[in-house]
This record gives C-alpha cells, structure tokens and sequence, in this order.
C-alpha cells in the first residue's frame, strides 16, 4: 500500500547492536585549565598569579588555622602545579604543612607536664616588656597552667616561606591573661624545641569574644 515499510525486526536488532556511541561530553578539567589559564593572564602570568593565591592563602590560614580545610587548597595547589609546574609555588607547600604541624605542636604542648616548663631559660613576654605573671581566672586557675594554654590555637609559621607583610604590624597590648597565656606556650615550645624561640606576632592573631546578655549569647571574631 502507501504506506511507509517497517524495518524488518532483525535490522532492528542489528542496529540496536552496532548504533554509534554518544558523542564525549565536555572534558570539565579542560575547562578548570582553561580558567587558570585566563587567571594567569589576567594576572599578568604565572608567576605574578601563584604569589597573589599564596598571599591569599596566608591570609586565609592566619585568620582560621584550626578550622580551615586545607584539602580544598591542598587540590587548589596541585591543579596550579600540573599547569605551570613548582615556580614560585614550594612556599604554599610549606604553609600548607606549617597548619598540619602547628595542630601537633598544640596536642603536645598541652600533653606537656607544667613543670618541665619551669626547666626553660628566662624569657622575653610577647611585648618584650619582661616576664609576666600569670593571673588567676574566674576558676580560680592560673592563666599559665595546661588549661590557659588550651584556650590558645597557635599557627606556627616558616617565616622563610610565608609572604611578607605589607605592612608592619600595628602595636598590640594584650590583657595580662592572654599575654600570660603565651608565655606558657612560648616555655613549653621552648622544652620540645630547644633551641627554637617564638616570635609572637600578637597583631597577625583572631580573637573570639562571647557576648551572654540576657540569656542570648552572640559571637564575634576580630
């Protein structure tokens, strides 16, 4: 009749069997490089570019080095290396492995007996001012015992390898309890690390204040 003739079931088969593949889709890691390409010359090159992401980093690991998720950036480094190779980028690395090293200093500074810290020589306070006391807390504790240098969360960094500041850091005073909560800290790096001294850049630091008013509590962080 007119009608249109139906391939026979067999073709069917045939073809279901021998049809062409789907063609590949976008490649996306050819898409990521051709970002960082477009990065790198908005920038003015490759190098111009990795020191902007290491300052950037910095900045980023000095404002949270405990809560930062350093895998992220860890990616981020790797994806710049397979596209421009080490220039200019073996200091990130370091930076990435001070955040690692810097969290088991702090579990064996806390791990430390309070009395090997008596064992380290006289030192400076963190605004060169002499040794300060340590004050007692609303617990009745001293801020220099395990429990005071607890509540800090120190980044100790290869200062070969970080970006320099800009800027000097302006003058800091710290309360006497803060202050007396480094000197702790710098004794105990002292006993684990001797001869190596901390060089405390308190202006570079984030503090976190709780503010309870009325049974409602807000955070801040500066």
């Amino acid at each position: 009749g007119g009608g249109q003739r139906r391939p026979a079931a067999g073709h069917r088969r045939v073809g279901a069997r021998l049809g062409a593949r789907p063609a590949p889709g976008p490649d996306p890691h050819a898409t990521t490089r051709d970002a960082v390409a477009l990065l790198a010359s908005i920038f003015g090159g490759p190098d111009v570019l990795a020191s902007e992401w290491r300052t950037h980093l910095a900045a980023r690991l000095l404002a949270a080095p405990t809560g930062f998720d350093a895998d992220a950036h860890v990616r981020t480094l790797e994806l710049l290396r397979a596209r421009f190779g080490d220039g200019g980028l073996g200091g990130a690395e370091v930076m990435l492995k001070d955040v690692a090293d810097s969290r088991r200093l702090a579990a064996a500074v806390a791990a430390l007996p309070a009395a090997a810290a008596h064992r380290s020589p006289p030192r400076r306070s963190a605004g060169g001012a002499g040794a300060v006391s340590a004050p007692a807390l609303a617990d009745g504790t001293t801020a220099g015992g395990a429990g005071g240098v607890g509540r800090l969360s120190v980044l100790v960094t290869s200062a070969t390898y970080w970006p320099r500041a800009r800027h000097p850091d302006p003058p800091l005073t710290l309360p006497p309890v803060i202050t007396a909560w480094m000197e702790a800290y710098a004794a105990r790096y002292y006993v684990l690390k001797a001869p190596r001294r901390l060089a405390w850049r308190p202006a570079a630091g984030v503090a976190t204040l709780r503010v309870s008013v009325g049974g409602r509590e807000a955070t801040f962080e500066a």
